[in-house]
């Protein structure tokens, strides 16, 4: 049988078993929080970009606690002190119950404790890091080793919590933290909303049977469940999870499963047409995730790339796709128990569903398969598919460029072309953690567009707006410190809306082009750095039926630090760029780059043919592309020495056709395979750098010939 390894509980073991033998002293009773009665305090100075007081809050009720930030991109810390010290050396883990949604990760804590380390002073340590939490709007229960902190922090005089928004609503509720010498479990309930019994109207069960028996694929519940800090499992076989009626196996094994550290597939046959297919899905993760998708804890999958279900159908077609959660309605697959959707054809004969598991930091068991017969979707939004877009521009009246406002202010405007157009300010600020209101920036020289802010002295902002053809409008601020001390200072310029661009919601788009572009229509809140996670400088909000459109482009040549923003709420548009929280000293001054504001005739390929018109006028290539390699479509990186190494060392042999073969296999080829550290000498590691240089006569130089031929 093959071995299903989970490495995180076995650190745990080993830990414990390294442990000093338990004396005879009874156990000593948990410390929980009393949330209840907690007053918290908020601290704009403990963070760099703290919400105003407009955008944070926290209120009890029924013993939980809930933080908010109403701001997205901004957080807030709270600190609340004890009634009494409380020992951490006493207990091994910290454990919180806890529900967090719109909310981002982060790398500091999430709950963090004050108190006096052993050098003395005043400090804090970590008790929950904010990558650990998973985001998904569900309660979860985490149990966190304390030793680490407790050998720095031997006692606790307060407790701090932390909110990183990512949306309108960002929320963390704890109900409970607590002090305790054991692991505590997940409730069940938590985790999916079942309920025994079943209804099979519209339904059918697929059987597991024949993969749960496989040697290779079987697993049991009761091991899984421990690996994911489950208390209790569904206690009869027909039980409805999440509105689903689901047939679980009762005989052991029941459940088919993927083994962590390798790719693999569960392949379930079916016989029947369906529309939706349901899956009653574990999925436990391993180690850190990898920094392309934001680092921290392993905690969730949101890409196709690890995770996707494939839909095989009698007439030979296939469909892939990362599969809905039934109970969140989001894309993902969390490291719990959960009910998730892919949407089928109707129209064919399934023969198939196939489980993809391609992330080696994860395994995945599967519990129960229902289709779902009826011909109405219960899940539409599963279906990820949207009318085709209808062009009305040729009908629409021609665009007309950004104006400011008639009252002169020039912090102000309202395109005309919008659709309930709302004066906006152009320049959104913060000072010294402040938001600073739009009244409080006062002209000084109407002729020069330079303001002064109220209170703060010394502080200039000076705008630079022009028009650029008929249709768009450069904007460039400048801040300026002649005051006696430094300043840190945000700055989102520009800043445009809200704003609508049709009557009718689900015709208004938006083009985010981060890695995974967003081309969508539904409510977002949208904020990526600029970078190789968004490597392009625009953002476009469309309407192709009304023939509206509003694009945002900066034409920065020098890589400045900045962030693009887009969200889409009750119909309405917000765009920005956003440059993060700097010191300003007296007598320095900060520039954005030129954004320009464009609006069009609802036609998505202009913003992008206007970047990549500005991209020809200065971006040159040191030397001529070469043509073939403009041809390459699908280029893969491997590595020789790590991360799945091509080279083994012990054998003096590479395998480059691994990878060739790979690349064939998801991809139907490969254009270009780019060796990422073929100048590292084995142990002596890459000194020889990373452009080319290599040493004739190193051990990798003889398999090299005969590893290049195969492939």
């Amino acid at each position: 049988m093959r071995k299903h390894l989970f490495l995180g509980p076995i650190v745990l073991v080993a830990a414990a078993l390294a442990a000093p033998a338990a004396d005879d002293s009874p156990p000593k009773p948990d410390w929980i929080a009393p949330l209840a009665g907690a007053e918290w305090t908020f601290h704009v100075d403990w963070l760099a970009n703290p919400a105003d007081e407009q955008h944070h809050r926290v209120d009890a009720a029924d013993g939980v606690c809930r933080f908010r930030v109403t701001r997205p991109g901004r957080g807030m810390k709270w600190s609340w002190n004890l009634a009494e010290p409380v020992s951490l050396e006493q207990h091994r883990y910290v454990a919180i119950r806890y529900r967090t949604s719109g909310t981002r990760p982060h790398h500091d804590y999430a709950v963090c404790a004050i108190g006096k380390p052993r050098s003395g002073g005043i400090d804090y340590r970590a008790l929950v890091h904010g990558s650990e939490l998973i985001r998904d709007g569900r309660w979860h229960t985490l149990s966190v080793d304390l030793r680490g902190v407790a050998a720095e922090l031997p006692t606790a005089t307060a407790l701090a919590v932390q909110v990183q928004s990512s949306a309108a609503d960002g929320l963390l509720e704890l109900s409970e933290i607590r002090l305790t010498d054991v692991v505590r479990a997940t409730k069940l309930s938590d985790a999916v909303d079942f309920q025994s019994g079943t209804d099979w109207t519209d339904h059918r069960a697929v059987p597991i049977d024949s993969v749960a028996t496989r040697q290779s694929n079987a697993a049991e519940s009761d091991t899984w469940r421990q690996r994911l800090q489950l208390a209790g499992w569904f206690p009869e076989a027909n039980v409805t999870i999440e509105g689903i009626p689901f047939a679980l196996r009762r005989q052991r094994p029941d459940l088919a499963a993927t083994p962590l550290g390798e790719k693999a597939e569960l392949r379930l046959p079916v016989d029947a047409a369906a529309t939706e297919v349901y899956l009653l899905l574990l999925a436990q993760f391993d180690g850190l995730d990898e920094p392309c998708y934001g680092g921290g804890k392993l905690t969730v999958i949101r890409d196709v790339d690890r995770f996707r279900i494939r839909l095989h159908y009698a007439d030979g077609t296939v469909d892939e796709c990362l599969p809905m959660n039934a109970a969140t309605r989001q894309f993902c697959i969390g490291a719990s128990v959960q009910v998730v959707v892919a949407a089928a054809d109707p129209s064919k004969r399934l023969a198939a569903v196939v489980l993809c598991d391609r992330a080696k930091q994860a395994a995945f068991a599967v519990a129960g398969v229902t289709l779902r017969t009826g011909a109405a979707r219960a899940f539409p939004e599963a279906l990820e598919e949207t009318p085709p877009l209808a062009a009305g521009w040729l009908a629409a009246e021609r665009s007309e460029a950004p104006d400011r406002n008639a009252s002169g202010a020039p912090l102000r405007f309202a395109p005309a072309t919008l659709v309930d157009p709302v004066t906006s300010n152009l320049v959104k600020l913060n000072v010294d953690g402040k938001d600073i209101a739009a009244d409080d920036v006062i002209s000084v020289d109407a002729s020069q567009e330079r303001y002064k802010i109220r209170g703060i002295e010394g502080l200039r902002l000076q705008l630079s707006l022009r028009p650029v053809g008929e249709d768009s409008l450069a904007i460039t601020a400048t801040l300026h410190n002649d005051g006696p001390g430094p300043h840190k200072v945000t700055l989102i310029a520009p800043s445009v809306g809200p704003y609508r661009l049709g009557r009718r919601v689900e015709d208004a788009y938006y083009l985010f082009p981060k890695c995974g572009a967003v081309f969508d229509n539904r409510p977002c809140t949208l904020r990526e750095r600029y970078g190789g996670r968004f490597p392009v400088q625009f953002v476009d909000t469309f309407n192709p039926a009304d023939g509206r459109g509003l694009s945002l482009r900066t034409t920065d040549t020098t890589c400045l630090r900045k962030y693009y923003l887009l969200e889409k709420q009750s119909g309405q548009f917000t765009v920005g760029v956003e440059y993060p929280e700097q010191t300003l000293r007296p007598g320095e001054r900060f520039t954005t780059a030129e954004a320009l504001i464009t609006t069009t005739d609802g036609d998505w390929h202009h913003a992008l043919v206007a970047y990549r018109n500005w991209l020809g006028e200065w971006a040159r290539p040191v030397s001529p592309r070469k043509p073939w390699f403009r041809e390459v479509f699908n280029f893969r990186q491997r590595f020789l020495w790590s991360y799945d190494p091509l080279y083994d060392a012990k054998q003096g042999t590479l395998h480059l056709d691994r990878a060739v073969d790979e690349a064939r296999r998801e991809f139907g080829g490969i254009d270009y395979l780019h060796l990422f550290d073929w100048g590292n000498c084995g142990p002596l590691g890459r000194i020889y750098g990373r452009t080319g240089d290599h040493l004739r006569f190193t051990h990798i130089v003889f398999a090299w010939r005969r590893g290049s031929r195969r492939a």
